[in-house]
C-alpha cells in the first residue's frame, strides 16, 4: 500500500482535502488507475486516523476547559489573598506580604497545569507557618 507522505507543515485535513481532489480527478485519467489503486487506501487510512484524532481532541476538550477555568478561580484567589496580605500590613508588601510572597504574586500566578499546584501548595505552607488561617 502507498504511504502518503508526512509534512508537519500541512495539516492532516488539508492533506486529505488535497488527497480527494486527486482521487475525484484521477477517474477521469484512466492511466492513473494503477497509483490512485494505491493511493486511495492510504487516504481512506489518513481519513481514519484523522477522524480517531479529532474524537480524542473533543473528548479532552471538557478537560481542558475545566483545568483553564480552575486555574483561572486560582489566581484570583491569589491576586485577593495578595490584598489581603497588604491590608493587614497597612499598605504594600509588609513583612506579612513578604513572608507569604517573598517575590510578590507574579511567581504564584504566572506558572499553568502541575507547575501551579506546587507553587499554590509552597504558598500556602508559606502561609501557615506564618500562623495564618486559611
Amino acid at each position: 500500500m502507498a504511504k502518503i507522505p508526512v509534512n508537519p507543515g500541512i495539516s492532516d485535513s488539508k492533506m486529505i482535502y488535497a488527497g480527494e481532489y486527486l482521487e475525484m480527478t484521477s477517474e477521469y485519467f484512466p492511466d492513473l488507475a494503477a497509483p490512485r489503486a494505491e493511493y486511495c487506501p492510504a487516504l481512506a487510512d489518513l481519513k481514519t486516523k484523522h477522524t480517531g484524532k479529532l474524537a480524542a481532541a473533543t473528548a479532552l476538550r471538557p478537560i481542558g476547559i475545566r483545568v483553564k477555568f480552575q486555574e483561572l478561580v486560582v489566581q484570583g484567589w491569589i491576586g485577593r489573598l495578595a490584598v489581603a496580605l497588604q491590608g493587614v500590613d497597612g499598605g504594600r508588601r509588609g513583612a506579612t506580604f513578604e513572608a507569604v510572597m517573598p517575590e510578590g504574586k507574579t511567581p504564584e500566578v504566572k506558572p499553568q497545569g502541575e507547575a501551579q499546584l506546587t507553587a499554590v501548595d509552597l504558598l500556602l505552607n508559606r502561609a501557615t507557618t506564618r500562623g495564618l488561617n486559611l
